[in-house]
C-alpha cells in the first residue's frame, strides 16, 4: 500500500467516525465506549488509532465535532444558543459557552453576531490542526481567525 492509499484509508476512516459523531450528536451522553462499539473496535484502540492520526483523544475528536457543528448552526443563525447547545450535545448553554470560549477564545454570541470573527472553513481543521499542534487561531485585529485563514 502507498502512502496516498494509506492517507485515503485515514481520511476514509475518520469521516466514518465523524458520522458516527453527527448522527449521535443530540446525545450529550453518547461516549467514547458507544463511538467505539459503533466503529466496531475496542476502546482502547480508537484512543490509539486517534492519537496516531489526529493526536486527539476520543473525548476531544467528539467534543471537536460537536464544536464543529455549533460553528455551522451558529452561522447559519439556526436557533438561539441554548438551542444550539443542546442540538449539538451539550449538557448544559454554561458549559457549551466554557468550551467554545476556550476552544476559539470568543462567546458563542459573539460568533453569533460577527460570524467573521472565526474563519468558516472548520471542515476538519479543528481536528486536523491538533495534530500538527500549531496553534489553530490567531489574532486578528484583536479576534481570533484560525491559522491560515486568508485575510
Amino acid at each position: 500500500m502507498n502512502q496516498d492509499e494509506a492517507l485515503s484509508m485515514n481520511d476514509s476512516y475518520l469521516q466514518n467516525l465523524k458520522k458516527i459523531v453527527v448522527y449521535n450528536l443530540e446525545n450529550e451522553h453518547f461516549s467514547v465506549e458507544e463511538l467505539a462499539d459503533k466503529a466496531g473496535i475496542s476502546r482502547s484502540q480508537l484512543h490509539r488509532k486517534l492519537k496516531q492520526l489526529v493526536g486527539l483523544s476520543v473525548s476531544e475528536f467528539i467534543r471537536n465535532i460537536r464544536l464543529e457543528e455549533a460553528v455551522h448552526k451558529l452561522k447559519n443563525n439556526t436557533g438561539t444558543i441554548s438551542e444550539i447547545a443542546y442540538q449539538t450535545g451539550f449538557s448544559s448553554p454554561g458549559y457549551f459557552n466554557k468550551v467554545f470560549q476556550k476552544q476559539f477564545k470568543v462567546s458563542p454570541g459573539e460568533f453569533k453576531k460577527d460570524p467573521s470573527i472565526i474563519d468558516a472553513s472548520l471542515q476538519t481543521q479543528l481536528i486536523t490542526i491538533q495534530k500538527e499542534k500549531k496553534p489553530f487561531y490567531q489574532v486578528k485585529k484583536n479576534r481570533p481567525i484560525l491559522a491560515g485563514a486568508a485575510g
